[in-house]
């Protein structure tokens, strides 16, 4: 099969073998790389949670009892400054604590703190009934966290990296509880 530039070149009086020399032939092209038909992904970290619960954890309680016949009024303070951290563990890499922090903190609860302080001088003036005892509570409220974490890679398939449990304070708290003596 002839085409025009073939048709030219030997109205020129030039031959189909000079053609061929100047220009390349298709099988001299290098190939170009095979593209994979599967799916691609952006390689990143998923920190997938399995289960979550609040607590309190108490720093310093203050019981106050009456034991007397009448009502009193009596003065609740705490004496200790404690700061509480929020701290992974399990079996992940240390170096997937902030990850873990910061994906807790997005997905569900976005009032956690890294760090907190509980500090002393706190003082209430509490009502007593007769009969009764007053406990004082002062801490945080913490949340938790148990979950995985893994790797999503470049052809989409994924990898466990490790499994972590999260406590984090999120709020300071002070309660009273009054129970009969």
């Amino acid at each position: 099969m002839h085409t025009k530039a073939m048709a030219v070149v030997v109205a020129a009086g030039m031959s189909l073998s000079t053609f061929a020399v100047a220009v390349p032939s298709a099988s001299a092209a290098p190939a170009a790389p095979a593209r994979h038909s599967g799916p691609v992904c952006d390689p990143h970290n998923v920190a997938k949670i399995v289960t979550k619960k609040k607590f309190k954890k108490v720093n310093e309680t203050d019981v106050l009892y009456n034991r007397t016949r009448d009502t009193i009024t009596r003065k609740v303070h705490f004496e200790r400054t404690t700061k509480l951290k929020y701290s992974v563990s399990g079996g992940i890499e240390a170096s997937f604590n902030a990850f873990v922090f910061g994906e807790v903190k997005a997905k569900v609860n976005a009032g956690l703190d890294k760090e907190s302080t509980v500090k002393k001088g706190y003082a209430d003036t509490v009502k007593i009934r007769k009969g009764y005892k007053m406990t004082a509570s002062q801490g945080w409220e913490m949340q938790q966290a148990k979950g995985y974490v893994y790797h999503v890679y470049s052809n989409c398939q994924d990898r466990t990296v490790g499994y972590f449990t999260l406590n984090a304070p999120w709020h300071t708290f002070v309660s009273y509880s009054a129970t009969k003596i």
